[in-house]
């Protein structure tokens, strides 16, 4: 399980993060959804440990995630940021390998196992007719998936999504959410001993309500609400999250959060 234990991050004497507490059992997936600047991103960060915390722990499987080596903590998690323009000199190939390089030999080279992971990783993402192309050649969406492929390569155990639909078309959303639903299901990649934890940030309430099995509410930096999507996608709870009059609409079958929309639709 992973846990974070009043968490608090200040940056610049400003305070970012105050007093989360949060556990995410494993083989989860934790959506955390908010407005604009209500810390999901830096929540992301803290945990990747990109930023020290000021206050708090996190803990994976009972283990201080601050006390690890860089080293160690590239095999514990593996991130994909929200979407930008990536350097145009690797194929993409070679960029989802890098991957692997938390994991290589004392040589410091890439074994065979390695490049099969890669490989496995690109064909689950639908990137591996891009292998020979070049990370520049490709459009935002394309570069997304050969990121969320060069994560998978990585075997963590635990995953990072920072709004991993951005640029995405309505086909590849639903592909990548419901890939990451059938890794967290079936154990992760296949040849990888890596059970997948993920948590993710979405702006998309009802995808968060379809995927996610518990959804963490943020508002100024602290957690408003955590539960299942039934119990936290309600009016109720996210109008005055997103300060916004919103209403939702019952969808068919007892398991499903309902469908969440503006008031005056």
């Amino acid at each position: 399980m992973l846990t974070m234990e009043d968490v608090s991050i200040r940056l610049g004497g400003k305070s970012i993060i105050k007093q989360v507490n949060l556990s995410v059992p494993e083989e989860s997936i934790l959506g955390v959804i908010g407005p604009n600047g209500a810390g999901k991103t830096t929540l992301l960060r803290a945990i990747s440990g990109t930023i020290p915390l000021s206050d708090g722990k996190i803990t994976f499987r009972g283990k201080d995630l601050s006390k690890l080596s860089i080293l160690e903590r590239a095999r514990q998690i593996a991130v994909v940021q929200q979407a930008r323009r990536l350097p145009g000199a690797y194929t993409c190939k070679e960029t989802v390998l890098m991957g692997r390089t938390p994991h290589l030999n004392w040589l410091g080279h890439f074994e065979e196992r390695d490049r099969r992971l890669a490989v496995e990783a690109m064909r689950r993402t639908g990137t591996l007719d891009m292998a020979d192309r070049l990370i520049g050649e490709l459009s935002g969406g394309e570069q997304q998936r050969v990121l969320l492929a060069r994560a998978l390569a990585q075997t963590a155990p635990i995953l990072l999504l920072d709004e991993p639909t951005t640029h995405l078309d309505l086909q590849y959303q639903l592909n990548l959410l419901n890939l990451i639903r059938d890794l967290v299901n079936h154990g992760g990649l296949a040849n990888s001993d890596a059970h997948l934890t993920v948590i993710l940030t979405l702006h998309d309430l009802n995808l968060v309500g379809r995927y996610a099995d518990q959804v963490a509410v943020m508002v100024k930096g602290s957690i408003q609400s955590v539960g299942t999507p039934m119990d936290v996608m309600t009016p109720d709870t996210l109008s005055p999250a997103f300060n916004v009059p919103l209403r939702s609409i019952p969808l068919d079958g007892q398991d499903k959060s309902p469908f969440i929309v503006p008031a005056n639709l």
